[in-house]
């Protein structure tokens, strides 16, 4: 939600600028309405589209989600006996992403809320003090007894009876051309706009200019109806005292007055000046292609994955030996942790024993081995190297992968090797008629092949091995101040949004 938001509030700034240089001045009063509501109506739309059909090539299921690649710490594996297995322990923290959707929801509500209060305040100026009502084919005026500024809304035409009077035939010609023409809902359209960019303020700059040309095209009602232009000048300067507070109301004097009788005087713009508002379609390919190259370098075989970090606490990955058949179970130290899924139960323990005269492989010792600067400097590392296979991207598959390997004296890294992986086969949601055959409705058919799963499969597998062997900045594990090897998992967990 935030993510449409900020690119809601980009296509917007991108549209309404050039329009505030170029077209506001022009007497093109019902275009630039359009050409605002359009702008409106693209920055709402314009992020949710389907950047994918601008790529060449068949599309699959993958098309349309993000790869990400999530990181758990290192964890170490040291033989014991007699272990039984637990569960790693994890408790959630609140990430900054978090924090600012909040934020962002937070602000969106109170925004909604005042809007809701204001058109709870239209309606009650409209039905409260009336003295009498005029329904006319189009639109009811509500005569009010107080010192009331004429304003209209919907269908509703709200004048004082003073003005009623006095100057009934102006006014009235004046909010009916708001009326007839539908300028609240144009207003509606804005609020919603206001709500979802709410920490935009060309959004909020944007209701003067929408309210200017509803006025520029109220006015051209009057003068077009027949009233002399001096006469309603003289008017509109006699009402210029007080404004509206109104949210979703057009008030008879609710833009500046000056710009206006400006308006009026002006000379009708040439018609070649609309070929100004071409530059819509320069600024729509722009912002399309902003968003397709995002899309796509996500997607791109050369692009970086995106990395995660659970940041979770040192695990130590007991192994005991049973009847000659290793098992894992995980035991955690009490540090805090961040949410990870590391499945390490039932590690792949293959490596055959060393004989005497050869470095002895520990799994547990006094300083354990680290990377250089820290788990930091790890994520920045797996997130230049790591790439989501394009295989398993466009099946659609995603899953974990444990790499085991060895933490040598001079800290590079050997023996890197797939402890275990869990690798999720992508399946279609069954209909309800397909169910009813069978005795699991909740299973579906799988949406590739064994052929393709297996493929992706080993792509995951090999991508893990082959990032985990880059490795060359780690510090030795050390057993009474001497170097020792050390045994070492990462678990890495493909995943697709």
């Amino acid at each position: 939600m935030l993510v449409y938001a900020l690119k809601s509030a980009l296509c917007l700034s991108l549209f309404y600028v050039p329009y505030m240089l170029l077209l506001c001045r022009e007497s093109f009063f019902r275009f630039n309405r359009f050409l605002l509501l359009g702008i409106m109506l693209l920055s709402a739309f314009l992020p949710l589209f389907d950047i994918h059909l601008l790529s060449w090539g068949c599309l699959s299921l993958a098309d349309n989600l993000t790869s990400v690649v999530e990181v758990g710490m290192p964890v170490a594996v040291e033989e014991a006996g007699g272990v039984e297995p637990v569960a790693v322990a994890t408790h959630s923290t609140w990430s900054l992403g978090l924090w600012l959707l909040v934020g962002y929801l937070v602000g969106a509500v109170v925004v909604l809320l005042s809007k809701v209060y204001g058109a709870i305040g239209v309606y009650y100026a409209v039905t409260r003090g009336v003295i009498w009502k005029d329904k006319r084919d189009q639109a009811t005026i509500y005569c009010h007894a107080g010192d009331v500024i004429p304003f209209s809304v919907f269908g509703a035409i709200v004048i004082n009876e003073d003005d009623w009077q006095t100057n009934s035939r102006e006014i009235i010609t004046h909010e009916m051309g708001h009326v007839v023409n539908r300028h609240s809902w144009d207003v509606v359209l804005l609020n919603a706009v206001q709500v979802v960019q709410w920490f935009n303020p060309l959004a909020w700059h944007m209701s003067f200019s929408l309210r200017d040309v509803h006025e520029y095209e109220a006015d051209d009602c009057v003068l077009r109806s027949g009233v002399a232009m001096r006469q309603y000048q003289t008017l509109l300067i006699r009402k210029a005292v007080g404004s509206s507070s109104y949210a979703f109301a057009n008030s008879f004097n609710h833009s500046l007055i000056k710009k206006r009788l400006t308006m009026m005087l002006r000379e009708k713009s040439n018609p070649w000046m609309l070929s100004k508002s071409l530059y819509v379609i320069p600024v729509a390919l722009v912002a399309l292609s902003a968003f397709a190259t995002s899309e796509n370098e996500l997607m791109s075989d050369n692009g970086s994955a995106v990395v995660e970090s659970s940041s979770k606490v040192t695990d130590l990955l007991r192994v005991e030996q049973e009847n000659s058949k290793k098992t894992a179970s995980a035991v955690t130290e009490s540090l805090p942790a961040k949410p990870d899924a590391v499945d390490a139960a039932s590690l792949d323990q293959t490596a055959a024993p060393l004989p005497d005269g050869v470095d002895k492989v520990f799994d547990v010792v006094e300083v354990m081995p680290s990377y250089e600067g820290g788990m930091p400097a790890l994520m920045t590392f797996l997130a230049q190297n790591v790439r989501y296979p394009k295989i398993a991207q466009s099946n659609g598959v995603s899953g974990r992968v444990i790499v085991q390997f060895v933490v040598e004296k001079d800290g590079h890294v050997t023996d890197v090797h797939v402890a275990k992986s869990k690798i999720d086969k992508p399946v279609a949601p069954k209909t309800e008629e397909k169910a009813a055959d069978t005795n699991d409705g909740n299973a579906g058919a799988s949406t590739v092949s064994e052929e393709d799963y297996a493929q992706s499969v080993k792509a995951l597998e090999d991508e893990a091995v082959r990032v985990v062997n880059l490795m060359r900045s780690w510090k030795p594990g050390k057993q009474n101040g001497a170097p020792v090897r050390v045994k070492f998992c990462v678990p890495l967990t493909f995943r697709l949004n």
